[in-house]
């Protein structure tokens, strides 16, 4: 549609092997679902009951014309809200949407990699993805994360075809798709405004002379934003206000530096550790650099779309989270797998005895795909966060004139989710009240939330509240944490 010259999309992509592989990507996609099946029914965490709370119960008519706040996904919480409306409500069920549209990935990815990279890369890297100890984190949380990675790499998909192809259903497929991962969430904006640079830059303004360029980049971007508009307009300007008037109170914390730091422990745990994560490091600059050569289009496609999140996500509120980038995961896992491939023609060259480059290279992919299988536990061992454990601890701990409080982080979700009656403190004052009495059992999670938002209160738990216990979960700073503060017939000065 775009008339790209050969060399601008590998031509050589789709070379090897004309056929699917569709046993072995049958079977990856069978894996891939049932390990995101696994344990989906462990316990939700604070976002997901804020989101069972404040959304999923609500009507669809509801769901469709009321933005609240940005923990809203509008199509997951439609998806989410038709689950448990047909199958009861239940951890599973209000997760069952991400874990299908996570396995549904696999073989996306794949086809995308077989006309991106090549039908070995892309096989390779679906099975990366199957057992990527993030894709299935994100595919067990009750959020839009994993709709949102689809629409990409389905998106990109139809772009790439679209720019080799003369066919403009992939254009409209392209607009739609991008307006849902949009209606899923919004950074999918982030990824139009990046690949409609890339196309326009390396496509459209070479050869402005040619209309009908312009015309299929309207159609593709143009219709996109059509899209997006049309199905946010019964809630448009709600959308607006919340991003143009209700600045993050975490813009102190949740800063740029904090998630880079965030990020590479999360992938210290899904590609074992220090040394799996260096080789990460090389592959990902491998496969930029081999793509940057094979491609530069796709290689854009891929890559401004992560610096257009990075300006979005600071402009917009000013916070920064791993989490905004996930939706680029099958971007990663592509370069990454490329990289691997470059590795292996070096080592092929140093060594031309050993085994035929792309062998070699296989075998690379392979001890990356061995490394994360091999972290999968990790995201079972431990629910997302265990209010239940320390709830249950508790209870079976206090004494009689003993209470049990919250520092208010999530103390909407012990009143209304686990329907328990415990007080709200906010000051070191409040807890000095109620020591008069017995001792003072605190509950909490997320203690930099606390720290930066209440430092004196915070200040007094470091100091006081002793007997600590620690009931451990997956989610990052998540682990719920009780502490005693002994009693005392004496008020607490500040």
């Amino acid at each position: 549609m775009f008339s790209a010259r050969a060399d601008r999309v590998p031509a050589d992509a789709v070379r090897e092997g004309s056929r699917v592989p569709w046993g072995a990507l049958a079977a990856l996609t069978v894996l891939g679902l049932a390990l995101r099946l696994y344990r989906l029914d462990s316990g939700l965490w604070l976002d997901e009951i804020h989101a069972l709370l404040d959304i999923f119960r609500q009507p669809t008519g509801w769901l469709i014309t009321t933005f609240v706040r940005d923990i809203q996904h509008p199509l997951y919480s439609i998806f989410a809200h038709a689950s448990l409306s047909i199958l009861g409500e239940s951890a599973w069920t209000l997760r069952l949407p991400a874990a299908l549209f996570g396995a549904a990935t696999i073989p996306a990815l794949y086809f995308l990699g077989r006309e991106t990279v090549g039908s070995r890369e892309g096989l390779l890297a679906a099975a990366l993805l199957t057992v990527s100890y993030h894709h299935v984190w994100f595919s067990q949380n009750a959020r839009g994360y994993t709709l949102l990675a689809f629409f990409v790499v389905a998106a990109t998909y139809c772009l790439v075809r679209a720019i080799r192809e003369e066919n403009s259903r992939l254009i409209v497929a392209y607009a739609l798709l991008v307006g849902l991962g949009a209606y899923t969430h919004l950074t999918m904006v982030f990824l139009a405004v990046g690949q409609a640079g890339v196309v326009l830059t390396l496509l459209v303004w070479p050869a402005a002379e040619r209309r009908g360029r312009w015309s299929q980049a309207l159609w593709a971007f143009g219709g996109a934003a059509v899209v997006t508009l049309a199905l946010y307009a019964p809630m448009l300007g709600q959308v607006v206000d919340y991003f143009a008037n209700r600045p993050s109170s975490l813009q102190g914390v949740s800063t740029p530096g904090w998630a880079l730091a965030e990020a590479v422990r999360v992938l210290r745990l899904g590609f074992g550790r220090t040394l799996g994560l260096l080789l990460v490091a090389l592959y990902l600059g491998g496969g930029f650099w081999r793509l940057l050569r094979r491609s530069p289009l796709v290689l854009g496609l891929f890559a401004v779309p992560v610096l257009v999140t990075v300006a979005g996500a600071a402009l917009a509120r000013g916070t920064m989270y791993p989490r905004f980038f996930f939706f680029l995961a099958g971007f990663g896992v592509l370069i990454l797998v490329e990289g691997a491939f470059w590795v292996g023609s070096i080592l092929a060259r140093l060594t031309p005895s050993a085994w035929p480059s792309r062998d070699l290279s296989t075998a690379l992919v392979g001890a990356i795909v061995v490394a994360s299988a091999l972290s999968l536990p990790l995201n079972y061992r431990y629910p997302k966060q265990d209010y239940a454990g320390a709830i249950a601890f508790v209870d079976s701990s206090v004494g009689p004139d003993d209470t049990i409080v919250t520092p208010g982080v999530a103390d909407r979700l012990y009143g209304d989710y686990y329907e328990l009656s415990w007080p709200r403190v906010e000051s070191v004052e409040s807890v000095g009240r109620l020591r008069g009495g017995g001792a003072v059992w605190l509950v909490y999670s997320f203690p930099r939330y606390i720290e930066s938002a209440k430092p004196d209160l915070w200040n007094l738990v470091e100091r006081d509240c002793a007997r600590e216990v620690r009931f451990r979960g997956t989610v990052g700073g998540g682990d719920i944490i009780v502490c005693r503060f002994p009693p005392s017939r004496e008020s607490l000065a500040p």
